[in-house]
């Protein structure tokens, strides 16, 4: 958080360049993903949750050598967009403070020290062969489904292997039918042996960032509709299904948190005495 508010510089449509000023749940996001190696976080868009991956990916490969930073994005446009973000918070940090970059361009960003952040498209085979300390996983819940079931197949046991190794999953819901979903369900899950794999789930929403409030809240509702404002901000899975179904699906979603820690308390039904 030091090097992020003292030295990270972002460009904002209304104050230009400037050093990034976090807001709480930007602090514990960042804290969160220093302390865990497996993360799944459910966000909103724009209430950023990109910008702290990137603080986090360029303070890892400045002061930690010998990191290797894989940066994954549902469209290859995204993913450089991203990185570009990460390249210009580096060339604003003061010289001293600098590692010296022997490779930057729009795909890759390398140093000295021989750690690096490389962003590639979403793919079954993206970035096969490079080995990595670190994935992150951008909108996780927009791949195809096949798609991310061969990636997540793929890159898991690589960062598996490493005791150190971090797997970061961040996204907005984008319905129930999606490995991203049933990694989220997992996570929250309090079910003994549910969640062997040891995923740890972080929630951002609308109403925690500043400026959100109810009047912002209405305005959005008016514009996008009850429906998508609950996916699109409220961390609410949606099922992309045309078909209307008798029971929504936030209530069948809480029906299930509900079950789940039913569950954990080990509490059973009454057994009921026949009478013949």
């Amino acid at each position: 958080m030091y090097f992020a508010e003292n030295y990270y510089r972002v460009i904002n449509l209304d104050k230009g360049l400037h050093i990034i000023k976090l807001y709480d749940v930007q602090k514990e996001f960042l804290r969160f993903l220093v302390d865990n190696n497996k993360v799944v976080c459910c966000s909103g868009r724009q209430q950023g949750k990109s910008t702290i991956y990137c603080i986090y990916s360029l303070w890892l490969a400045t002061f930690f050598p010998e990191k290797k930073i894989m940066l994954l994005a549902n469209k290859a446009a995204t993913a450089l967009e991203l990185l570009g973000r990460i390249i210009t918070g580096y060339e604003y940090l003061p010289k001293w403070l600098k590692a010296a970059a022997t490779v930057v361009n729009k795909g890759e960003l390398s140093f000295a020290n021989m750690s690096s952040i490389r962003a590639f498209a979403s793919s079954s085979d993206a970035a096969r062969g490079f080995s990595c300390n670190v994935v992150i996983l951008d909108e996780f819940g927009f791949l195809n489904k096949n798609v991310a079931d061969k990636l997540f197949t793929s890159m898991y046991p690589v960062i598996s292997s490493s005791k150190n190794g971090k797997f970061i999953i961040v996204s907005t819901p984008n319905g129930t039918d999606n490995l991203y979903y049933d990694i989220w369900c997992q996570a929250n899950s309090k079910e003994v042996g549910k969640n062997l794999e040891g995923w740890k789930p972080f929630a951002m929403y609308w109403w925690q960032v500043p400026g959100h409030d109810e009047s912002w809240k209405e305005k959005q509702i008016a514009a996008i509709g009850a429906k998508r404002f609950a996916q699109e901000f409220n961390n609410e899975f949606i099922s992309n299904s045309s078909i209307r179904k008798l029971i929504p699906d936030e209530v069948l979603e809480r029906f299930r948190i509900r079950l789940s820690e039913f569950k954990t308390k080990g509490l059973k039904p009454k057994k009921q005495r026949i009478i013949s």
